[in-house]
């Protein structure tokens, strides 16, 4: 029985995995590929507006707080879910306060005179989306200015964030619902008639016509609604620096690739996940495993940075998040 506890000991010597529990950490790099901070988060979103939005405690349990570049506090750790800081203000939500989601200044103070919403976004060209907690619009949508005015009063499923001066609506909810395009006076100035849309980015959207997952029918359209790129993606993500990541075909069985604004291929399909270019670098994922094989390329497809991470964000301001794997008892 000695000799048989001996032998677990030494497997567990030789394969730490078996002995110690994996454990996604975040660091911080800068652009090119140094790492400026210790992994002592658990999680973290992107760069923004001079602070990381992080987690400590590695559960369901940890809190979100603030971080500058060199991990010092500059909000503390009380939140249960937030978002980044974008023009000078982030949505958070604390479940102890028994309340719904409201905006923090840079100092953390309530901001908005203590107004809450049901859901909260990031700002975006001065406006942000917010879902109505008021008995009257209980559930719908609709945009504020950064001093928590509606200025697009709340009336529809879904909103997205403002780019280019326009944004992407849901008319009803779910698979009940169409999605379109408005202007900032809130006019409806791309019907709604799809499943999904995109963000627009140099002047190109992409959108879904059905619902079904499993159907390659994502295509581009510009800002006038008429259709650019076909309908024969299987997955398609937003143009940055002239490129955007597509999937060709089935989606469950083909890789990201990387298409120009004329849909030629530029860097052939070989990525298990992609997401657009920003500052010139793409965070990739070049291996199916989980927690392994994410890094960044340039616009060429070369692997620049990393290729070993457990998760990327993209970059802003010369900075990302990272993630990998260490082991602790």
């Amino acid at each position: 029985m000695k000799k048989f506890s001996i032998i677990i000991l030494l497997i567990c010597i030789l394969q730490l995995t078996s002995c110690a529990v994996p454990v996604h950490t975040i660091s911080f790099i800068n652009s090119d590929g140094q790492v400026i901070s210790e992994p002592v988060f658990y999680g973290a979103q992107p760069y923004s507006d001079g602070v990381f939005a992080v987690n400590l405690g590695g559960s369901v349990y940890g809190k979100w707080g603030y971080v500058d570049l060199n991990n010092q506090f500059i909000i503390d750790f009380e939140y249960d879910q937030v978002l980044p800081f974008f023009e000078g203000f982030a949505p958070v939500y604390k479940e102890a306060d028994n309340k719904d989601w409201y905006y923090i200044d840079k100092q953390g103070n309530h901001a908005f005179g203590g107004k809450y919403f049901y859901e909260a976004n990031i700002f975006s060209e001065g406006l942000a989306a917010v879902r109505s907690s008021e008995s009257d619009t209980y559930g719908k949508w609709g945009y504020i200015n950064t001093s928590g005015e509606y200025v697009i009063e709340p009336q529809f499923g879904e909103a997205g964030t403002f780019n280019e001066g326009i944004a992407s609506v849901r008319i009803g909810a779910g698979e009940s619902g169409i999605a379109g395009y408005i202007d900032k006076q809130g006019e409806i100035i791309i019907e709604p008639k799809y499943a999904y849309c995109g963000i627009f980015s140099q002047g190109l959207a992409p959108v879904k016509k059905t619902f079904n997952t499993d159907t390659a029918d994502w295509g581009y359209i510009n800002t006038k609604g008429e259709v650019v790129l076909d309908f024969i993606y299987g997955y398609a993500r937003s143009f940055k620096n002239g490129l955007a990541p597509v999937i060709i075909g089935d989606p469950s069985k083909e890789l990201f690739r990387y298409i120009d604004i004329l849909g030629n291929t530029i860097i052939d399909a070989q990525f298990y996940d992609a997401f657009p270019f920003y500052e010139e670098k793409a965070a990739v994922k070049r291996i199916v495993a989980d927690y392994d094989g994410w890094g960044y390329i340039d616009l060429s497809g070369k692997l620049i940075i990393g290729g070993e991470f457990a998760s990327c964000s993209d970059f802003s301001n010369g900075y990302a998040a990272i993630g990998n794997i260490i082991l602790r008892k």
